[in-house]
């Protein structure tokens, strides 16, 4: 992926959005994002749902939680 200086213009950050509401769970979700972006390293993903979450935070604090979930669940695991 190449680096941007706008978030909005981050295909792995409107992925995520557009999922966001209608995965299960945090592994559902990275899965799906895995599926559309194929060479999208775990790191990016996290991050695009980190920037993604506080971009929501105030207009739908529900996606923001759930992008808050998914980014910490995520974050920590070695695998990538």
């Amino acid at each position: 992926m190449s680096k941007t200086k706008n978030p909005s213009e981050n295909p792995i950050r409107d992925t995520l959005l557009s999922l966001a509401n209608s995965a299960n769970s945090p592994r559902d979700l990275m899965s799906a994002v895995r599926k559309a972006h194929p060479d999208a390293k775990k790191k990016e993903v996290i991050r695009a749902a980190f920037a993604a979450m506080i971009e929501l935070s105030d207009r739908q604090p529900f996606t923001a939680k759930q992008l808050q979930d998914f980014a910490i669940s995520n974050r920590g695991s070695e695998a990538e």
